[in-house]
């Protein structure tokens, strides 16, 4: 494992195929050099599209989550916030969100673990509000997307730089559609006593210097809140 200059952790991996031997040293530099795996450059890929205009990024895998808060206008996102599901990989995240066992539970989309690959799962159209912060003003001005990385239930479990990657592809196609969507949050930073997701080891200031969006804590969330209302 190699450290980030925000003292994050990740786990080596290739942004596309996943391949574990990938040096994440000259990636975290976003030194271009191609897999040795799958002889890709991660700046190859774009972002995803939304063709139709239906709140669906096309080209991505859906499970349709069973809750949602009603639609919302796509100014009024801007905010992104970060969790990591503790119950397991693949599909238990979609799996509960079509059925959240009575809950009133729902997020918009899964980022899932390299050995998934580069890839996601959508629950949410863009436009529609989900129940994941346990906030009423955040929800209806954010996105939420889980990342299913959580070894053992470990929040603070180190990731893997596919998770990341399809993170930031998650987060420039939905920042191409809703004009005010420009921070990003943790699950930890609305609800500090009781959560911990995304995790210590969550490269926060990598992602952020990535997309050029400001990372948020507990005390910095109303300017997230007070975009909507202006």
């Amino acid at each position: 494992m190699t450290g980030l200059t925000d003292g994050s952790l990740l786990v080596p991996g290739c942004g596309i195929c996943a391949w574990t031997g990938y040096d994440l040293a000259l990636y975290a530099q976003d030194v271009l050099a191609p897999c040795p795996a799958c002889g890709g450059l991660v700046d190859q890929l774009q972002p995803y599209a939304d063709e139709d205009g239906d709140g669906w990024l096309d080209g991505v895998a859906r499970s349709v989550a069973r809750w949602t808060g009603g639609e919302r206008p796509l100014d009024a996102v801007t905010l992104a916030v970060i969790h990591r599901y503790s119950a397991g990989r693949g599909e238990a995240g979609p799996r509960y969100v079509r059925n959240p066992t009575g809950r009133h539970v729902s997020w918009h989309a899964t980022a899932h673990h390299a050995g998934w690959e580069r890839r996601a799962t959508l629950h949410l159209p863009v436009q529609q509000i989900g129940w994941h912060a346990g906030d009423r003003e955040v929800n209806r001005a954010s996105i939420g997307i889980e990342c299913d990385a959580a070894v053992g239930g470990d929040p603070h479990a180190p990731y893997d730089a596919a998770t990341i990657d399809v993170l930031e592809d998650l987060l420039r196609s939905w920042g191409s559609i809703c004009p005010r969507l420009r921070y990003l949050t943790g699950h930890a930073d609305i609800l500090p006593q009781h959560r911990q997701d995304p995790g210590r080891r969550f490269p926060r200031g990598l992602l952020a210097a990535r997309l050029g969006w400001p990372w948020l804590g507990h005390d910095q969330l109303r300017l997230a809140l007070a975009e909507v209302q202006s």
